[in-house]
């Protein structure tokens, strides 16, 4: 079926979700947080319904078959850093001579010159996890050295990322804090993360998931296969009522040429929004996926390799295997964004 199909119904049949599907109070709404981001608080949406997904899966236009499972969930990682900064190590430090764990101590301070030893160099860690339950995620690098609140060093990187690649799981691109918007800035980071890789990448997700509709995917298309920035930060939920992979519109009708694997639920929305502990996070994801699995949907889930540090983030560190676990028990396909959208276009053009 093409898309531009299933838009016209909508459309036509409910122009009241047809205007959420568009984002329309994102057109409308002029404030925008210190980030330039819409947030959740923004909107006049219960922004934990998925409403359009719902009519077109009740009407026929999603009759969606995933090929393990009864709704799918894309396991994302926003890397951000790979190895502490000075201040985090040192604080991670003092916390851990507090404690009394001296030993921990020690590996701490050795992390600062090892980057085996650096908690955040986990991507073998986070891969082990997810095998476990036959499950495949996406690393988002930052390929900056300097960014807003991140940066990375790419040289240091090349044989986990290719460790990563060989083991099937994907790699896609975190575009810089000042490059969203900015075709040249997005055009030379991708090259420089092909560069290192050897082959060329097809995902894409804004740092500190900044967004400006529907320039942000018109600026995305001209690169990416598919984009999955498209989120709250401050909240969990489903931003323009879609919890299935959807191609952006604009308020006149427009397609724009890209796939959107829309964000539902990013690790800090909790604790540094939401401030909700570990296991009322649970109880929300538990709620998100009651509505994704009514419609045969998708939950993206957005966890930052820094939150497997179990000695600052404790039981948020833990509640990834556990989702998992719960993940799998629902009935759920864990993959990956890539893996994902392989599997969409096959039915949507």
């Amino acid at each position: 079926m093409e898309w531009g199909n299933v838009l016209v119904k909508l459309k036509e049949e409910r122009p009241d979700l047809f205007q959420i599907y568009v984002a329309q109070e994102e057109y409308c709404y002029s404030f925008r947080d210190r980030h330039g981001r819409f947030l959740a608080r923004h909107s006049k949406r219960r922004v934990y319904e998925c409403e359009v997904s719902e009519w077109l899966f009740n009407g026929g236009l999603l009759d969606i078959e995933w090929p393990r499972g009864r709704f799918a969930v894309a396991l994302t990682h926003d890397i951000d850093y790979s190895r502490m900064e000075k201040s985090y190590a040192l604080r991670s430090v003092m916390k851990t001579l507090r404690l009394g764990r001296f030993s921990d101590a020690y590996r701490r301070l050795t992390g600062m010159l090892i980057k085996s030893y650096d908690p955040f160099m986990n991507f073998k860690q986070i891969i082990d996890i997810e095998a476990q339950f036959n499950a495949k995620s996406t690393f988002f690098f930052l390929v900056n050295r300097k960014d807003f609140d991140g940066g990375n060093y790419l040289d240091e990187l090349i044989d986990e990322m290719k460790f990563i690649a060989d083991k099937g799981w994907e790699i896609g691109l975190h575009t810089g804090y000042f490059s969203y918007d900015n075709p040249l800035k997005i055009s030379s980071e991708k090259k420089v993360l092909e560069d290192a890789l050897g082959f060329r990448i097809k995902g894409v997700r804004n740092h500190f998931l900044r967004f400006s509709v529907p320039r942000t995917w018109e600026v995305l298309s001209q690169f990416f296969k598919y984009d999955s920035t498209y989120g709250y930060a401050d909240h969990v939920g489903f931003r323009n009522g879609m919890c299935h992979p959807f191609k952006p519109c604009t308020l006149n009708g427009r397609i724009i040429s890209i796939w959107e694997i829309p964000l539902t639920i990013m690790d800090t929305a909790f604790f540094k929004y939401m401030d909700a502990n570990a296991q009322e996070a649970f109880e929300w994801i538990k709620l998100l996926v009651k509505k994704v699995e009514k419609v045969r949907g998708v939950i993206t889930l957005l966890w930052h390799n820094t939150t497997f540090d179990e000695l600052v983030h404790g039981d948020y560190a833990k509640l990834y295997k556990a989702l998992l676990r719960y993940f799998k028990e629902q009935g759920a396909w864990l993959t990956n964004c890539g893996e994902l959208y392989e599997y969409w276009i096959e039915m949507f053009k």
